[in-house]
């Protein structure tokens, strides 16, 4: 999700209490905070959340927090442009991973975070093409190498005639 469309609706919903899914059906606990914020320049954003031992010693996060930590990380919303906003959650069950935006649903008071997608079509497709640009270096290496075997133990030259079409 751009960052500058997350704002935004942070913007339109203040004040409500905020939960994280980040598997179908599973929530971070009620003591997760932001432990800190990530700005790479007109790269991307990286949200941390983290979760506290004692869930009573953190207050429930509330959507004005989480617009004043990028505020104060980022500056102004007119400056970032298409920027990509990720969360880097993790807890006992999941190791630490950068989780995409997928969905925000704002139901019945609360602002739920979706870190999930069920179609994951178009990013995997995106990371197949990446791939192969970082193969590129790689194919070169394994066409030089079958250009020496070629050279050393060259292969015959074999002809087909059809003579149908003669």
């Amino acid at each position: 999700m751009q960052a500058k469309d997350f704002i935004q609706l942070l913007q339109l919903t203040p004040k409500m209490p905020v939960k994280v899914e980040y598997l179908p059906g599973l929530f971070t606990n009620d003591g997760f905070g932001i432990s800190k914020i990530d700005f790479i320049k007109d790269q991307s954003i990286r949200v941390y959340l983290s979760e506290s031992e004692k869930e009573t010693s953190n207050p429930p996060l509330h959507t004005d927090d989480i617009q004043g930590h990028l505020t104060e990380a980022v500056g102004k919303v007119e400056d970032m442009g298409d920027i990509e906003i990720t969360v880097i959650y993790g807890n006992q069950e999941i190791g630490t991973a950068e989780l995409d935006i997928t969905e925000i649903e704002i139901f019945q008071g609360t602002f739920t975070l979706k870190l999930y997608s069920l179609n994951n079509l178009t990013k995997s497709k995106a990371r197949q093409e990446k791939q192969k640009k970082e193969e590129i270096p790689q194919k070169g290496k394994r066409f030089f190498f079958t250009a020496i075997r070629n050279f050393l133990f060259p292969q015959p030259l074999v002809l087909k005639w059809n003579m149908a079409k003669l």
